[in-house]
């Protein structure tokens, strides 16, 4: 990255929870190759946890702050709860900007942008609000994001479904840059991968079954029970050369419910034999190259979600909702099919058309890898974040 007037340039990054998420995963990819640019230091703050772990893992610093998880609440206590830690965590932010002379802070999630934003502005420093969300069209998500657009410098969004609800909110365009994910593909190659160790542990014989698979967290909004009724519907019709995977688990604890939920729904339609509950998954890039298809069934808008990228890179095919970013990912019929949300029956009429045509999920991986290659990578992303950076600072 260039030097502006011979002078080295200090980011700080923020996040404000532990966990090693979607968001998380994209932020430690972009500062993996930011920290390989001549002329910048970086440095992390988040709270201590699996994500402080991965930074340390990668040779990054690392500041802890106590920040929590924001959960949106009326009761006062929780709420004087929440003011408290804010006032900690701007006390860190504020000292960690001045002991390391920081240029730009870097916001990686709404609530890491709620958190910090005071402490960049008691510095005196642009601040980044990254946006990895659609946020639901309440007046209270409206009131909060119109005020947090004035407190950030810039806005970066995840894709164009994003800065659409964030403009239907009020909110100046020309403060949104549109910044798609990037992945790096010389990373994600599907040929890399072994799947024999998955072939033994779920039992499965390789030639007498089509793997197709639904990955990520154990939510309502991701349509885990969509996507089981869709295996229903195949099953009765008799297309038991299927197998299917749910790879992933509930990530906070109220989703335990819906989890259990699940289970309950295989039990009673008497799917058992044909789906596998796999947990979390530390070889995911085994189990995408493993699978033959992956489903995206989200019921509510998913911003740019990393597991059809990941998909993408894998040369898999991937049946979508055509809601969020996601139709901005798939061309419908050509890398991939686009399917109403909420609706088991297109799904299994996807899932049926892809599976009665082998050559067209071959055809369609293909050109989903060729489309990643020209629209998400890494090496895309960096350069645009690097010049936004530039840009700011140039304006200082």
């Amino acid at each position: 990255m260039k030097v502006l007037n011979d002078k080295l340039i200090n980011i700080l990054y923020f996040e404000n929870v532990a966990i090693l998420g979607g968001a998380a995963i994209v932020l430690r990819n972009l500062i993996k190759e930011i920290k390989k640019e001549e002329g910048i230091n970086l440095i992390v703050v988040c709270p201590e946890g699996e994500l402080a772990k991965a930074f340390r893992e990668d040779g990054i610093k690392v500041e802890v702050v106590n920040s929590k998880r924001i959960v949106k609440t009326l009761n006062p206590l929780k709420l004087l709860f929440y003011f408290y830690n804010f006032l900690q965590v701007n006390l860190k932010l504020i000292k960690i900007i001045r002991k390391y002379n920081i240029d730009i802070l870097h916001s990686n999630s709404l609530g890491a942008h709620i958190y910090s934003f005071f402490a960049a502005k008691i510095s005196g420093i642009p601040n980044i609000w990254h946006l990895h969300d659609i946020l639901k069209k309440r007046i209270s998500n409206q009131l909060l994001c119109v005020f947090l657009s004035k407190m950030a410098t810039q806005i970066i969004v995840v894709s164009c479904a994003v800065k659409k609800s964030l403009v239907n909110f009020g909110i100046n365009s020309n403060k949104i840059k549109v910044i798609y994910n990037g992945l790096d593909l010389k990373f994600w190659k599907s040929h890399v991968y072994t799947q024999n160790y998955l072939l033994r542990e779920f039992n499965i014989d390789k030639n007498n079954f089509i793997k197709i698979g639904i990955i990520g967290q154990l939510t309502k909004w991701k349509g885990q029970d969509v996507f089981l009724d869709s295996v229903t519907n195949l099953i009765r019709i008799g297309n038991t050369n299927l197998k299917f995977f749910i790879i992933g688990d509930e990530l906070f604890k109220e989703e335990n419910e819906y989890k259990n939920s699940l289970y309950k729904q295989v039990q009673v339609n008497h799917i058992g034999d044909y789906v596998i509950f796999t947990g979390w998954r530390n070889d995911i890039p085994n189990i995408m190259a493993f699978l033959d298809i992956v489903i995206v069934c989200s019921c509510y808008p998913d911003s740019l979600p990393t597991v059809v990228l990941e998909a993408m890179a894998m040369g898999k095919v991937v049946i979508g909702t055509n809601i969020g970013g996601i139709p901005e990912m798939i061309l419908n019929d050509e890398t991939g099919i686009l399917i109403p949300p909420n609706d088991p029956k297109a799904l299994a009429k996807a899932i049926l058309g892809l599976i009665n045509q082998p050559d067209k999920i071959k055809e369609m991986g293909f050109k989903s890898r060729e489309r990643l290659k020209s629209n998400f990578t890494i090496e895309k992303n960096v350069e645009m974040v690097k010049d936004l950076y530039q840009e700011i600072l140039k304006k200082q």
